[in-house]
C-alpha cells in the first residue's frame, strides 16, 4: 500500500469514530506508525488531508452509484443496491464528521455539495425518469420537486438533534427516509417490488 493511502485510511478510520476535529495530526502519525514530519511530507496540512479523503470518498461514491444502475433490475432495485452500499459506508460513522467538516473545512465540504448538485442530482433524476418509464414510478411525480428533496434528505441523518444517535443508527435512518420516498412515489406495481426486495434483505 502507498503512503498516502494508509496515511488516508488510518485518517478516516478515526475520523469516522472521533469525528475531525478531534483529532490531530499527532495522532494519525502514532496511528501510522511514522513520524508527523513524514506525515506532513506527504501532506501539507490536515486541510489537505481531508481533502484528500473527501476525494477518494466522492470518486468511491460516483463508481457504487454507476454500478448500481447498470446492474440492477429495475430503478427500485438500483435504490437498494445504493442502500446496501449506504449500510458499509454509514457503518460506525459519527455524526459530528459533517459538522467538522462544514465548520472547519469548508473549501472541502463545498467540494461535497458541488458533487451532489452535480453528480447526485444526475442520479436521482435517470432513477425518477427510469422508474417512470418502467412503471413502478407514478407517472405524476415532479422530479424537479422530488430530485432536490431527496438529496437534502441525504445530510438530515446527520442531524443529530433530529435523531440521536443513542437510538438510531445512521443506516436506520437512511433506510426509513429512503423508504417513505420510495412508497410515496411508487405504482402497485413498484409496491410489489419494495416489498420483494424488502423481503430477500430481511432473511
Amino acid at each position: 500500500m502507498e503512503l498516502n493511502e494508509t496515511i488516508m485510511m488510518k485518517s478516516y478510520e478515526l475520523f469516522k469514530r472521533y469525528g475531525i476535529r478531534s483529532v490531530t495530526m499527532d495522532e494519525i502519525a502514532v496511528q501510522c506508525g511514522m513520524s508527523k514530519k513524514t506525515v506532513y511530507q506527504v501532506f501539507a496540512d490536515k486541510d489537505s488531508l481531508v481533502g484528500a479523503i473527501m476525494d477518494h470518498h466522492i470518486k468511491h461514491a460516483e463508481n457504487n452509484c454507476n454500478s448500481a444502475q447498470t446492474e440492477s433490475e429495475n430503478a427500485i432495485h438500483e435504490i437498494f443496491l445504493s442502500l446496501d452500499w449506504v449500510h458499509k459506508m454509514f457503518d460506525g460513522v459519527n455524526p459530528a464528521l459533517l459538522f467538522d467538516l462544514r465548520k472547519y473545512h469548508s473549501s472541502v465540504f463545498m467540494r461535497l455539495e458541488e458533487h451532489k448538485r452535480r453528480f447526485l442530482y444526475d442520479i436521482f433524476k435517470k432513477n425518477f425518469e427510469r422508474g417512470i418509464t418502467e412503471g413502478v414510478y407514478r407517472q405524476d411525480i415532479k422530479i424537479d420537486i422530488m430530485v432536490p428533496l431527496r438529496i437534502h434528505t441525504m445530510t438530515l441523518v446527520f442531524d443529530n438533534d433530529l435523531f440521536p444517535t443513542s437510538k438510531y443508527t445512521l443506516y436506520d435512518i437512511d433506510k426509513e427516509i429512503t423508504l417513505h420516498g420510495l412508497y410515496g412515489m411508487a405504482t402497485a406495481k413498484g409496491i410489489k417490488l419494495i416489498e420483494k426486495y424488502i423481503k430477500q434483505r430481511d432473511k
